[in-house]
């Protein structure tokens, strides 16, 4: 799995003796249905491929994926951490440091599951997407991770650092950690570039994960913009962008 993703968008896990199917675990978090989408095309390339996978996940990005891969994986649900968001940026920060004991937690019980699990199935691979818990030493793991630092308000930089050290630390067992952006001019700014660890060559860029594709369409459309996410956040994401289209003097398509 020295390569993690081709530009078609295929997960490719490298190293297997003479090409033979491997056994995988995919988990996938549970925070809005990004992660869910973004997963996609890499466990579509992986059964294209003629791997086994088995989904780990819960909540609406579990029902996604059932609903998206149906019967060509196992699905798995298992509890994600806990969601303490809030209208105010601070605030989140204060609410997720008042509930870090109950996420360290999960993340043991993650890694708990994962070895139980492990000594079922027998796993050639673990992928797992931003999911801390789910890796084993023992195992081949790579993170999908795209917040590779926090962006914390007023951008006080030792804390930034330090908050970034802490998650390079939590994901030590991964062989590697997949950031699904552009290496260079891509879109998710400071969370994943320009980082302030060194995270000894572990980090490799993925370029944009989507499942859409260009289409003919009868419509002439300008730009499309899909909106999802956690709540409250995705609400307030909503009413900013509705407010701003009406400025943009293309043909715009928003999917709620």
């Amino acid at each position: 799995m020295a390569t993690a993703a081709s530009r078609n968008g295929r997960l490719t896990p490298m190293g297997a003796a003479h090409g033979a199917p491997l056994n995988v675990l995919f988990a996938v978090h549970d925070w809005g249905l990004g992660h869910a989408t973004r997963d996609l095309p890499l466990i579509r390339g992986l059964i294209a491929a003629g791997h086994r996978v088995s989904v780990l996940s819960c909540g609406r990005a579990l029902r996604l994926l059932r609903a998206e891969l149906g019967a060509e994986c196992e699905f798995i649900a298992l509890r994600d951490i806990p969601k303490p968001l809030s209208r105010r940026p601070a605030w989140f920060y204060v609410k997720m440091s008042l509930v870090m004991p109950l996420v360290l937690a999960t993340f043991r019980h993650e890694r708990t599951v994962t070895r139980r699990l492990h000594r079922e199935r027998g796993f050639d691979r673990i992928v797992s997407d931003s999911r801390f818990g789910v890796c084993l030493p023992e195992v081949p793991s790579y993170y999908l991770f795209h917040s590779l630092r926090q962006i914390i308000p007023g951008r006080p930089y030792r804390l930034e650092k330090l908050v970034e050290c802490g998650q390079r630390h939590l994901l030590r067992h991964a062989r590697a950690v997949l950031v699904p952006d552009a290496e260079h001019d891509g879109l998710a700014g400071d969370l994943c570039h320009d980082v302030h660890c060194d995270w000894g060559g572990r980090v490799r860029y993925l370029g944009i994960l989507a499942s859409v594709r260009r289409r003919p369409s009868v419509r002439d459309i300008d730009c499309f913009i899909s909106i999802s996410g956690a709540e409250p956040q995705r609400t307030l994401f909503e009413r900013i962008v509705l407010h701003g289209v009406h400025d943009l003097p293309d043909r715009v398509v928003v999917a709620l």
